[in-house]
Order: structure tokens, then C-alpha cells, then sequence
């Protein structure tokens, strides 16, 4: 009889304070360029089925959790992979080795107040130097949860461990109490944003499950005295009223071809914000959105003065992106058995069933708060020089996209295109 396989991956995201714990850059270029390359592919068509609603997805989550799948893929599911997620450049070693460095660069801690000295003569602690250094965190980890009858290859668990960290926790059915496992799991990694991430085990012999938590704040806050009430222009020309938060300055802004971009500084990541001209629109943008466009737009980002005013709001996104996935490629994962049969023992070998992706936004006028989740099921059979500019002025107050990307290894950890804050 058939067991169903929940893989679940999450990735929460409080964005925006600074990285203290500095990593070494490593050998991840070619990995970030590809997941670069699948994320706009993937976002596009992302769009092409969810045009009216807000959409916002988790790319280097996505990549990683099918880089990670394709150690346990047979021959034509894992071509498939490699060739829907960009990855036909890179060997299987390769592929897992620059995800573990990858994932290394990904991850900080705050650092403790320094002081002058331990002690002062009179007993006393001594004052920071200046001020304690910003909390900033990214904290990533991951486990595998396996049922009784769940029989999976050493090989394929020791990739696991080794380069995606996922630990391997055994539970001893799914009752209530292996429910909630998990769901205090996920609460204790996510500084207890999570707290409910699974509703019940039904069928499943295993769960894997991902999570990253990024907690930071705005270098520039925006000015909480002075955010106003403005009118946001709906793709139906209605407007809603939203909360306007506003700041000026200097900022590193482009202007490019019917459209106006800032770029807005967290301490270990920042997030792009791009506007279509009034007379154009988001969907003309978004035709333009590649990953050779991207390098050639961030990187001509120039300092400038002007003001700026950006919604406060909350958004979420869930969908199933099983056919988008499905569109790109990948179709032996889903409906054959034999598709990962390298990864488990059972001599009928396994297939996933659907791909899920949650994601829900805050935006404020400290910074940005992300929380993601993904989820892959599956069934195993068995078991410039020159006069200074004038000051620009960027109103977001119609549909934008906007992406949100980390500082030292450039990879874009959301992206998302908002048609109602």
C-alpha cells in the first residue's frame, strides 16, 4: 500500500538588521547564478497563472530543497531537475558542496556587547564601546522526521546531514504528540514565529523540514511620525487607502526605461523596489525581468538624493506550484514511481505528489518581517561623472515588484510583485 510524503520546507524571514559573524565567501558564484537564473524563469510563470493577486516566492528556498532531491533521483528525473532548476553546469558533488557553503554564508549571530575591559576597579562591568551592535541573526537548520515504516538509503540521509544539515529525528507514529514534535520543532528555530506548520501526520512516512530565520531592521527607518494615509491605484483603477510611510535622502536609485528602482539597505541584505512609470505598468515590467536585466540594473544603482514614499502592509501568497514546475520540466518527479527510487529501499521507489509554496510579508517602518514555507509531497510505493541630478521622487502608490536579496553572496531569498498592499 502506498504511504504519502510530505516533504516540508520553511523558510521565515524577519528581514533586516546586521551580519556581526562574518563567513568566507567560498566557492558558491556558480550555484547563486543559477538559482538567479531559475528564479526569474520560475517567477515569470509564476505570473503568467496569478496575474490579478499579490505573488511573492522563496527561489533559493525552492532551489535548495531540489538540489537536495536530486541525490535520490534516478537518471531522467534528476536531468530533468537539473535542466528546470539551471543546474546542468554543475556535477551532483558540486551541486551539494556549494549548497553547504552556500548555506554557511547564509548564517549569522548577533554578537555580544565589546567592552574596554572585563572588569573596572571597582568591580563594576565597563559601558560599551559606543552602542551594542544591531541583533541581527539568520539562523538556518533543518530536520528529517521519519516514521517506523520510513526506509530510506544511508546514503541518501548522509547527504542529507552532511551538506543540507537536516538531522534525522525518528518519531513513533503520528499521533498527536509527533505533531506537536514538530510543530515545537519549527516554533524553537524560528524564534516562535511558526507555531503550527503541520495539522496532522495522515499517511506520511516522512517529513523533512527547513527552516531559516533572518531577523533585521532598516539602516534608514523610515519616519513613523510621518507616515499618512494615500491612495493606492489598483490593476482596476479603483484606489484603497493605505498607510504611506515616507523618508528622504540619499538613496541608491536608478532610472531606468519606464520605470524608477531604490534600493533600500538592511545591515546584511537589501531590497530592490521597482516602480512602472504611470504610463506603463507591471506587467509590461515584468516581461522585462531576466537575470542578465538584473546584473545590469543592480549593479547601475547610483547614490542620489530624493524622497521616497512606500506602503506599509501586510501580504501573503500560497500556491501550489506543482504545474508551474510541471511547466518548466520537471514531469517524470511527479507521476512515476521509479523517479526516486535511488533515494529509498523500497523496490517500488517513490514519486512526489505537489509542491506548496506560503509566504507572508510585513512591511513597516522598521523593516520587513518574511515568512515562507514550502512544501514537496510525495508517494513512496510501500514506504556616472558629471552635474549633480536632481532629487528624484518615487511615489509607490500603484502595483511594483520588489525583491529582497542577501548582501554578501547576492542571492535572492524573496521577490514578489504587490498589486494591493
Amino acid at each position: 500500500m502506498a504511504r504519502n510524503i510530505w516533504l516540508l520546507a520553511l523558510l521565515v524571514a524577519l528581514s533586516t538588521l546586521p551580519r556581526v559573524l562574518a563567513q568566507d565567501v567560498g566557492h558558491y558564484e556558480t550555484l547563486v547564478n543559477d538559482n538567479t537564473r531559475f528564479a526569474f524563469t520560475f517567477f515569470r510563470q509564476s505570473l503568467a497563472q496569478t496575474s490579478d493577486r499579490n505573488v511573492i516566492i522563496a527561489p533559493t528556498a525552492l532551489s535548495t530543497d531540489f538540489s537536495f532531491l536530486q541525490n535520490g533521483a534516478d537518471t531522467n528525473a534528476r536531468e530533468e531537475i537539473l535542466h528546470a532548476f539551471d543546474l546542468d553546469n554543475l556535477s551532483k558533488d558540486e551541486i551539494n558542496q556549494q549548497n553547504s557553503t552556500l548555506r554557511q554564508a547564509l548564517s549569522y549571530s548577533p554578537s555580544p556587547p565589546r567592552h574596554l575591559s572585563k572588569t573596572r576597579p571597582n568591580g563594576q562591568a565597563p559601558p560599551p564601546i559606543c552602542c551594542s551592535p544591531p541583533a541581527e541573526r539568520l539562523v538556518l537548520a533543518g530536520s528529517l522526521w521519519l516514521q517506523p515504516a520510513a526506509s530510506f538509503r544511508s546514503k541518501f540521509l548522509e547527504t542529507a546531514q552532511k551538506f543540507y544539515s537536516f538531522h534525522t529525528v525518528s518519531v513513533p507514529d503520528r499521533g498527536p504528540a509527533a505533531v506537536k514534535a514538530v510543530n515545537a520543532w519549527a516554533a524553537q528555530h524560528t524564534g516562535g514565529k511558526l507555531t503550527h506548520v503541520l495539522d496532522s501526520w495522515q499517511k506520511d512516512d516522512f517529513l523533512l523540514l527547513d527552516t531559516t530565520w533572518f531577523k533585521g531592521t532598516w539602516i534608514n527607518p523610515f519616519w513613523p511620525g510621518k507616515t499618512h494615509p494615500g491612495d493606492f491605484t489598483l490593476l482596476s483603477g479603483q484606489k484603497k487607502e493605505v498607510p504611506m510611510m515616507e523618508n528622504g535622502g540619499s538613496f541608491r536609485y536608478l532610472r531606468g526605461d519606464k520605470f524608477q528602482a531604490v534600493r533600500l539597505r538592511y545591515y546584511h541584505a537589501a531590497m530592490y523596489v521597482f516602480l512602472p512609470d504611470e504610463d506603463s505598468s507591471l506587467k509590461d515590467f515584468e516581461q522585462s525581468l531576466t537575470a542578465d536585466n538584473w546584473a545590469a540594473w543592480t549593479s547601475a544603482f547610483n547614490s542620489r538624493e530624493g524622497y521616497l514614499e512606500l506602503p506599509r502592509f501586510q501580504s501573503s501568497y500560497r500556491g501550489n506550484v506543482t504545474a508551474i514546475l510541471d511547466d518548466l520540466g520537471i514531469k517524470r518527479s511527479f507521476p512515476t514511481n521509479s523517479s526516486f527510487a535511488p533515494a529509498v529501499s523500497n523496490p517500488e521507489g517513490a514519486t512526489l505528489t505537489r509542491v506548496l509554496q506560503v509566504v507572508l510579508l510585513t512591511v513597516d517602518e522598521k523593516g520587513t518581517e518574511v515568512v515562507s514555507a514550502g512544501i514537496v509531497g510525495g508517494v513512496v510505493g510501500g514506504v556616472s561623472a558629471g552635474p549633480r541630478p536632481e532629487p528624484f521622487r518615487m511615489i509607490v502608490n500603484r502595483p511594483f515588484f520588489f525583491a529582497i536579496c542577501d548582501n554578501q553572496t547576492q542571492a535572492i531569498l524573496y521577490m514578489g510583485a504587490i498589486v494591493e498592499p
